[in-house]
């Protein structure tokens, strides 16, 4: 409340140069009292400054902050600190909110949709996987039907890695879309991807990524088709 200046009422900024200048001369020790006569102590101080006691309450204890310049400097010191405190809550929580509206927009817009969180998982895992890059020339190789070895026919050899798989469709494919697998049987399939084949230098190219390093080394069948074909495999070993 602004004091009395002789029959006028100070104005606000007046009053708060006058409570300026007392704060002051309170820190600038201009009320010493080096005994610490009267004064509340470290809790009564630490309640004042984070208003847990009420004026009525407290009023002998704040009047005796106004007098003494060793409480006040506690009571300014724990006032600043519970102020910086407040100022980091209230950051917090606003770092808190953006987070929810943020996580909250991206599941409006579908991220969190099972398709999405699978396919950012796959990312995830090809970004972090070193793929190898390898070469698969299937141009003159006979197509096998059905999964069963060919003991006339040498397997095709693979290293059991992470693969950035080239494969050169045998001679006659067309472009398109196509999938690849690798199998034991057929209704099995154990890693699986797809690509689309481009044509290069008169060749059906299509580059999948195969993940082959949980296989266990021998025998296996590749199968390749070409959207709404059937499956046609090849004998390859990995190595």
């Amino acid at each position: 409340m602004a004091k009395l200046r002789g029959d006028k009422l100070l104005s606000k900024r007046e009053e708060y140069l006058v409570v300026e200048a007392g704060r002051r001369v309170l820190l600038g020790g201009g009320f010493p009292n080096p005994e610490r006569v009267g004064c509340p102590g470290s809790e009564v101080l630490k309640a004042i400054a984070l208003r847990k006691i009420s004026m009525i309450d407290g009023a002998e204890y704040i009047d005796h902050v106004g007098c003494c310049s060793p409480c006040f400097t506690e009571y300014d010191a724990r006032r600043r600190q519970a102020e910086n405190q407040k100022r980091l809550r209230l950051v917090a929580l606003a770092a808190g909110v953006a987070a929810v509206i943020g996580i909250g927009v991206w599941v409006w817009m579908g991220g969190w949709s099972r398709h999405g969180f699978r396919r950012g998982n796959e990312e995830a895992r090809e970004t972090a996987v070193p793929y190898q890059q390898s070469l698969l020339d299937l141009r003159n190789r006979s197509v096998l039907r059905g999964t069963e070895p060919n003991p006339n026919l040498t397997p095709v050899e693979l290293p059991r890695a992470a693969l950035a798989l080239s494969i050169y469709l045998p001679t006659g494919s067309e472009p398109g879309k196509y999938e690849v697998e690798i199998v034991e049987h057929a209704d099995s399939p154990l890693v699986r991807s797809e690509g689309l084949a481009v044509l290069r230098e008169h060749i059906a190219v299509v580059e999948v990524k195969l993940n082959l390093e949980l296989l266990h080394p021998g025998h296996y069948m590749v199968g390749i088709r070409q959207d709404g074909s059937g499956w046609t495999y090849y004998p390859v070993v990995l190595k």
